[in-house]
């Protein structure tokens, strides 16, 4: 496989899908990135709700459209908050009905891997962005079968916000459209080993989870009313399942502290059909830090706030 490094993850995505055109399916719950970039690209994307067995994207609803839609030249699949669940088998049978249907397995908000996958993915994608599991505040990486290319092409990039623009649309109920900013995509990429970078990755990786697990333990032991979404899940952060969201998270916000409410699917941005089950994560959902950006004591005073706020 190819190893691929780039400013952000992104960017690949952007010059895989310029090289491979078409519509790619996407789960309603999405970074909004992640539509843009494509969309950015030329090409056009179908968005589809996520299962509650795995809160990843409805492997059967996939099926079913790649069956019905030649139209359909990829998709990809995103592990939602990072989750650990292992879609081979979804991938081979998705190989299964149309070979040539191109898989991207997003594994941006998962734990970096530095090892070459053994995969059926035809990309495989993970980041050090913002926010990430090992935050550089930028860095992106993926590994490409050896028989595909990714478009060579010049991509201006101006330093425009993407995020306070698709963050406006969801704030006045408003469509994406035509209305994306130019030059918003850094998509620069080198395609060598960059030995410094995976170093760096390599190096972190071991404190930034020992980190997580403390914060962690600190969830797991004084939030235990709580439905939970499972070990699995709590790698990038650490989330809850609570029914007055909107005042958990405001007790949270008005006693200084920080929580995420991530994501409202994106799909809404781009589309009016609506799915049950990527609005109802967004609406019970609340991810906790566990990362740099906080303290054990904080978490401590979190979990009291929670637990009064939902009394």
């Amino acid at each position: 496989m190819q190893t691929i490094v780039a400013h952000r993850a992104s960017g690949i995505i952007y010059r895989f899908v310029k090289q491979y055109p078409g519509c790619y399916i996407l789960p309603a719950n999405i970074c909004p990135v992640v539509p843009l970039s494509i969309i950015t690209a030329g090409s056009n994307v179908k968005f589809v709700d996520i299962s509650r067995e795995t809160w990843c994207i409805s492997e059967q609803d996939c099926k079913e459209l790649i069956m019905t839609d030649n139209n359909v030249v990829g998709l990809i699949f995103v592990h939602t908050y990072g989750c650990n669940y292992n879609p081979q088998s979804f991938f081979k049978e998705i190989k299964n009905i149309r070979e040539e249907v191109f898989i991207v397995d997003d594994k941006c908000l998962c734990v970096p891997c530095i090892e070459k996958p053994c995969t059926i993915a035809d990309l495989t994608l993970y980041s050090t962005g913002y926010a990430k599991y090992i935050d550089f505040g930028m860095g992106g990486y993926g590994f490409l079968q050896d028989e595909l290319f990714l478009s060579q092409e010049y991509v201006q990039y101006d330093g425009s916000d993407i995020e306070s623009f698709y963050k406006k649309c969801f704030q006045n109920k408003t469509k994406v459209q035509n209305k994306i900013p130019y030059g918003w995509l850094d998509a620069e990429i080198s395609y060598e080993y960059d030995i410094n970078y995976f170093s760096k990755i390599d190096n972190v990786k071991s404190d930034v989870k020992q980190n997580k697990n403390r914060v962690n333990s600190i969830y797991e032991t004084n939030l235990v009313s709580y439905n939970k979404l499972g070990k699995d899940y709590n790698n990038w952060r650490y989330n809850i399942l609570v029914d007055e969201k909107d005042g958990v998270m405001s007790s949270i916000f008005a006693s200084g502290l920080f929580a995420s409410s991530h994501y409202q699917p994106s799909s809404e941005l781009f589309c009016d059909e609506v799915f049950s089950n990527s609005r109802w994560l967004f609406e019970h959902v609340i991810n906790l830090f566990n990362d740099k950006y906080i303290t054990e004591a904080q978490a401590i005073k979190l979990t009291e706030i929670i637990n009064f706020a939902s009394k």
